[in-house]
């Protein structure tokens, strides 16, 4: 228990290394850097406008609909601020406006979080940017003094709802913990600091910019990830096994094909996050298996595994015996909620005849279709 909770822990400190060191520098430069004038805020505020305009460009490119959308949000409060700041000067402080926007701001930032992270063409991220801009219009024409905004009371409120969004941004960055979480984790801890020190345009400009480099950094930092690594089940992708078939595959190695029987019944039963839990409990089983192996993971109920040095005969066994653990398992996935599963597999040996890995596996994938016309948890040898 002790050593799983501190893998878990030295797991998240890694990937909330860049984030955290980005959030880090700028609390240092505002707190323990004089304020540098003018000159100062104009660098800030053009790397900001640079910053976002490459954000935008890469985010759209990358299909990154979620982070495209908290981009957007934050340019779109970035630029109310500082037209509030330009029309009404330090008193925009306290406005009712500027305190509306201290209420809006993180709620806007939670309901992203509810949208898809890559279907750009969801027409709930269309609705999304009906109400920032409708946020934009409602803030432009309040009232210059509303005594229900003005209180420290609604000012405590609103720095208590700031609060309760980032415990929600915190939980789940401690339960997926990704670098994506991680990063909007701190993403919001800035905008926070941001919107604090409003006052200041120097610290407006340092930490908005800080939130955009974050955003873009762990997006960044999680694609080199997903090509070389599966972000949900941490095993290899299919863009590292075309890279390992050509370089470091022994000349002698078994393939096989493992299979997660009736997933699209599975899918229908279950919400993501409990699939990608049952995924990793069903690699633990694999991760039973003596011999020296890699797995790849290829689509979502399929994993590839290559056997180092081992013939299809004693990789066979390996594979039987992984079938009838899994079978003879009742996988918990919360208190509430378990599951029973059976996976199909199919396994074959590298052949001299064999062009490449490609050919290995098409041939294992042929038995173990093969196979699946007439029955399930069942494994091919080819």
């Amino acid at each position: 228990m002790l050593e799983s909770g501190l893998k878990y822990i030295f797991k998240s400190v890694h990937s909330a290394f860049l984030p955290a060191l980005i959030f880090a520098t700028a609390a240092f430069y505002e707190t323990a850097l004089p304020i540098r004038g003018f000159e100062n805020n104009l660098f800030f505020h053009g790397f900001f406008l640079s910053l976002s305009i490459l954000g935008l460009v890469f985010l759209s490119l990358a299909k990154e609909s979620r982070a495209l959308l908290f981009l957007l949000c934050l340019m779109g409060a970035y630029f109310f601020l500082n037209g509030m700041k330009a029309l009404n000067g330090p008193d925009f402080f306290e406005s009712a406006s500027y305190q509306m926007l201290f209420i809006l701001f993180p709620l806007n930032l939670w309901l992203i979080t509810k949208m898809p992270r890559r279907n750009l063409r969801d027409i709930n991220n269309f609705y999304i940017i009906i109400l920032m801009l409708g946020e934009g219009v409602l803030l432009e024409n309040l009232p210059a003094e509303m005594p229900y905004l003005s209180t420290s009371y609604a000012s405590l409120g609103a720095i208590g709802l700031w609060l309760l969004i980032f415990c929600s941004f915190l939980t789940k960055a401690c339960v997926v913990g990704g670098v994506r979480e991680e990063g909007q984790m701190f993403m919001v801890l800035a905008l926070f600091f941001a919107l604090l020190n409003g006052k200041s345009l120097e610290s407006l400009c340092l930490f908005f910019s800080a939130a955009v480099l974050i955003l873009l950094g762990t997006v960044i930092i999680a694609e080199i990830y997903a090509y070389f690594k599966d972000e949900q089940t941490g095993v290899y992708s299919k863009h590292s096994f075309n890279i390992h078939s050509a370089r470091r595959f022994p000349l002698k190695y078994s393939l096989a094909v493992v299979c997660i029987d009736d997933y699209a019944k599975l899918r229908k039963v279950f919400s993501k996050t409990e699939l990608t839990e049952l995924l990793k409990l069903v690699l633990m089983v694999v991760h039973k298996t003596p011999a020296a192996y890699d797995i790849y993971r290829d689509g979502e109920d399929e994993f590839v595994l290559i056997f180092h040095k081992e013939d299809k005969k004693q990789s066979f066994q390996y594979l039987e015996n992984i079938r009838r653990e899994i079978a003879g398992t009742t996988f918990v996935l919360n208190k509430k909620k378990t599951v029973k599963i059976t996976i199909s597999a199919g396994v074959s040996e590298k052949k001299r005849s064999d062009a490449d890995a490609e050919a290995v596996l098409a041939r294992t994938r042929d038995v173990l279709q093969k196979a699946y016309k007439f029955t399930q948890n069942i494994t091919s040898m080819a």
